[in-house]
């Protein structure tokens, strides 16, 4: 990918350190970065407690299938 990416002269592909840091820059002075990564904690959290309720519930919680 990086080969593609330096080949063909995208940056988007595969951007310098100075336009990551200038955008991580950008992304903490607007608060835009601050809020993504509390919705992405968010849904992590979520995730974690959906796979600890459903490993506490038993196998035949009402659940019918077929072997």
């Amino acid at each position: 990918m990086a080969v593609v990416a330096r080949f063909q002269n995208n940056d988007q592909l595969l951007p310098s350190f100075m336009q990551s840091s200038h955008v991580l820059y950008d992304g903490q002075l607007s608060g835009e970065l601050l809020s993504t990564k509390w919705i992405s904690l968010m849904m992590l959290i979520n995730g974690y407690l959906i796979g600890i309720v459903l490993e506490d519930c038993p196998d035949d919680a009402g659940i019918h299938r077929s072997r």
